[in-house]
């Protein structure tokens, strides 16, 4: 069976404080460190990225590999607001994308990508939310 995989580039990092919440945390590993090309931008409490296919800019985060996709799908969807059958009304939209990893592997995983208008929205410069929010002290 094909390994599943995440890219993960908030609230659910390594490092943030509230990574992986408990009832998933069984579910994932991680992987290592990876980008994509992106815009990143402060949604209000957590971030949100939009694809860039020019890519002039890029979006730091984590590749987790999904040892249970039914769990941790059914959770994150619900949790990212994502609706399968309604994606123009979701928050967020989960698709797939390749990722590099060190060593030269790629894998393709998911990804939520931000769906709503950013015009209003502050771009995050860092391409990193652990980085942002340290250097605004807002952790």
């Amino acid at each position: 069976m094909k390994e599943t995989y995440l890219f993960v580039y908030g609230t659910l990092r390594k490092g943030f404080s509230l990574s992986i919440p408990e009832t998933i945390a069984a579910d994932i590993e991680w992987v290592g460190y990876s980008e994509v090309k992106g815009r990143l931008y402060d949604i209000g409490k957590y971030p949100g990225a939009v694809p860039d296919d020019t890519g002039d800019s890029i979006v730091y985060g984590e590749i987790v590999k999904v040892k249970n996709h039914v769990n941790v799908f059914g959770f994150l969807d619900n949790y990212e607001g994502y609706d399968a059958g309604d994606s123009d009304a979701s928050e967020y939209c989960r698709s797939k994308e390749w990722f590099n990893l060190e060593g030269g592997v790629r894998v393709e995983a998911w990804i939520y990508w931000y769906n709503f208008e950013v015009t209003d929205k502050k771009r995050i410069g860092e391409n990193d939310y652990i980085k942002y929010l340290q250097k605004n002290q807002l952790v």
